[in-house]
């Protein structure tokens, strides 16, 4: 995938995952900490949680078509990056325990929820667009056999 691509799947993804975000601290939070409260600086940690979650797509880039084991090696490598960044971020910001065991599951469930939140999202997207370029060239060369 070329850089161009990227920044533009990463500037998308960013509001996904901004909003896949805000609804995992509301369950997270309802769950382990009904009391908890907020403050100015959890709204920029969040846009920050956000955009550090966009920067493992750069394991994508390459100035060539990639091999379907290529791919398939560097989503692996991706969602591990992804686990261990935002894993890293709210421990160190106090959003989670790392010693209370449902804690980490609920944070680790709501990465993947996150994570097929942003895929089917995208895929519909890219679905949308690869339906319209088809349409596109039917309309100019006609229907193909």
């Amino acid at each position: 995938m070329r850089g161009e691509e990227i920044l533009k799947k990463m500037l998308v993804h960013f509001f996904i995952i901004t909003t896949g975000i805000v609804m995992a601290v509301f369950a997270f939070c309802r769950l382990f900490y009904p009391t908890a409260t907020f403050q100015t600086a959890d709204l920029g940690r969040i846009l920050w949680m956000a955009a550090a979650g966009d920067l493992p797509l750069v394991v994508f880039y390459s100035r060539r078509e990639l091999t379907r084991g290529e791919m398939r090696l560097r989503e692996v490598l991706h969602f591990l990056l992804l686990v261990g960044v935002i894993l890293s971020l709210a421990w160190r910001w106090g959003w989670v325990n790392l010693g209370r065991g449902f804690e980490v599951g609920g944070l680790l469930l709501s990465i993947v929820l996150i994570y097929l939140a942003v895929t089917f999202v995208t895929d519909c997207r890219d679905r949308k667009v690869t339906e319209q370029l088809n349409d596109k060239l039917r309309e100019r060369y006609g229907p193909q056999p």
